[in-house]
């Protein structure tokens, strides 16, 4: 960092953004302490190599209001002289290895409006009492802090009417949620994911935009989905928890719903008609969960939809004709028929695959500077085996011919077409999906020869079990016309075995030849003289300490074929 820019005594912000230069923090600040320390509002360093910790040479930066080091390697404890700064407001400090250590006792604390602390250490795992001073923060992150306590009432009842974004995600924070409904600002976010939240779900903001409950121990039903009218929640999470009861047919309610899970809850009766009146959904889960009926006809009006998963349920019936338009896994359910014909529309799969390993969506939020990544993984139990797969199709109870379109599925990694009742033949085109790492196709009625390929000849012969009619490796079994191939194979086998006797008859015949050679070299007594000799046949080399190449014993032998 170049020194003069310290004696910049106007300068009011510096970006230092995306840096690989491996800097120390200390030494960076005191180049900037010149007369720029008293002008300079704003300190946007993120995502550099920044070592050493936030010393105390932050208190000569009287005027800053705008602190952001995220995403560098700062370490060690926060200078308390940081809260001392008057005209602090926006503080992000996010992943880094600092320690927070508890500033309760300062005053200065009210000014802030953004803190952002994502995976720093805070001193101890209590809940820090602190946080109630922030009396105008609108945004507050305190996400993968090492928190392992219980939520003080004061806490809840502090947050101001302003409060746009809370997150205390990924910590160990136990007991119930109070009453949400009115202590947030429009298109608000919570995110109190993976804790150990209990108790039913309160009710909630109709000025919600996210809320992700999920990965927790709530219970109870979700009624409060119908209290929200007309408001603008477009995610909402609550998979991985304990909820019971049914789906209510208010979703009409959360008409610019963009996300929803419910996956691996205790819910169960048929999805409601309702579903249909989310026009913007891109994303619905509701595998592991105890559904059943139909699927209904509305969520046909769905055309938004990037990703369905309705596995390990209890629906039934035929496989609606337009579903293939959706369809991402459909596993462990009691639907029948064949494969829809539009399996082509698959466009996720067939053209661009899925992120490896993820189903993942952009989300730009209104109080992220940053675009965040909604993840979920999808789970499939199979002989009593819970596998975790990526970029799957699975099916079952289906019937009919497997689809010519699916080997369009360059980049799909699992396809599990077990215990089906498909008939027909393997689709040949089915060679090209080079990427396949897991095939399963056993107990259907397949036949024929199973396609030449090297991912399909990979796979163990037990997944192609339960199919008498299919030959051809992997299996064992000969399919018809494989007799002569047989042939001819055992006859260039045999031919290749004659080529080696005559190989090796030309050995001896050059060895003798060689002998002759050295008795005429009376040159050198080492014998290593290369010979050459002149006959009928035209000249050629052997020497005594080499091997003779293969070509040279094909030449010998053409050349030796009217002397013998």
């Amino acid at each position: 960092m170049p020194k003069y820019l310290g004696n910049l005594c106007s300068l009011e912000r510096l970006e230092f953004n995306n840096n690989s230069a491996v800097v120390k923090f200390p030494d960076f600040l005191h180049n900037l302490s010149g007369c720029a320390a008293l002008t300079l509002q704003g300190l946007f360093a993120r995502e550099n190599k920044f070592t050493g910790s936030l010393s105390d040479e932050i208190q000569k930066f009287s005027s800053l209001k705008y602190l952001y080091l995220s995403r560098n390697h700062l370490n060690g404890s926060i200078s308390e002289k940081l809260w001392d700064l008057p005209r602090l407001e926006y503080l992000d400090l996010s992943f880094n290895n600092l320690t927070v250590p508890s500033p309760y006792h300062l005053s200065n604390l009210s000014n802030l409006q953004l803190v952002d602390l994502r995976s720093c250490k805070l001193v101890g795992p209590r809940f820090p009492k602190w946080i109630q001073k922030l009396k105008n923060v609108t945004r507050l992150d305190l996400s993968n802090t090492g928190i392992s306590d219980t939520t003080p009432l004061e806490f809840w009842d502090m947050s101001p009417s302003f409060l746009g974004n809370l997150n205390l995600s990924s910590n160990d924070i136990s007991g119930t949620v109070p009453d949400l409904s009115s202590n947030f600002a429009n298109d608000s976010e919570i995110d109190l994911s993976s804790n150990r939240f209990s108790g039913p779900i309160p009710n909630v903001s109709s000025s919600l935009s996210s809320l992700n409950l999920s990965r927790n121990n709530f219970t109870g039903g979700i009624s409060f989905i119908c209290q929200i009218v007309d408001g603008f929640l477009s995610f909402l999470d609550l998979s991985h928890n304990s909820l019971i009861g049914q789906l209510p047919d208010c979703l009409w309610h959360i008409k610019h719903l963009e996300v929803l899970n419910l996956g691996h809850n205790n819910l169960f009766g048929r999805i409601p008609p309702s579903v249909g009146s989310l026009i913007e959904l891109k994303v619905l889960y509701l595998y592991e969960n105890d559904f059943s009926g139909e699927l209904p006809l509305s969520l046909k009006n769905c055309t938004s939809l990037k990703s369905l998963n309705l596995g390990a349920n209890k629906f039934s019936r035929n496989v609606p004709v337009w579903i293939g338009e959706n369809l991402s896994d459909l596993s462990m359910n009691n639907l029948h028929g064949t494969i829809p014909s539009c399996l082509s529309n698959l466009t996720s799969m067939v053209q661009q695959g899925f992120s490896q390993g993820l189903d993942h969506y952009k989300i730009q939020t209104k109080y992220s500077y940053e675009i965040e990544i909604y993840v979920d993984h999808a789970m499939i139990k199979w002989q009593g085996y819970e596998r975790e797969f990526f970029s799957t199709l699975k099916l079952n109870a289906l019937s009919g011919e497997i689809p010519q379109k699916i080997g369009e599925m360059k980049k799909l990694l699992t396809l599990d077409l077990s215990r089906n009742s498909f008939s027909g033949h393997i689709p040949s085109i089915m060679s090209q999906m080079t990427l396949l790492n897991y095939l399963d196709v056993s107990f259907n009625n397949l036949s024929g020869r199973i396609p030449m390929s090297t991912q399909l000849q990979s796979f163990q012969p037990s997944r192609y079990d339960g199919n008498t009619r299919l030959c051809g490796p992997p299996l064992t079994k000969k399919c018809p016309g494989d007799k002569e191939g047989d042939r001819e194979s055992e006859s260039s086998s045999k031919s290749d075995r004659g080529d080696r006797e005559k190989r090796k008859k030309l050995r001896i015949i050059v060895q003798k030849r060689r002998l002759q050679n050295m008795s005429l070299a009376q040159s050198n007594s080492r014998m290593t003289a290369v010979n050459r000799s002149t006959s009928a046949h035209g000249p050629w080399i052997t020497t005594t300490e080499e091997q003779v190449s293969e070509k040279e014993w094909l030449r010998i032998k053409v050349k030796s074929l009217s002397n013998t």
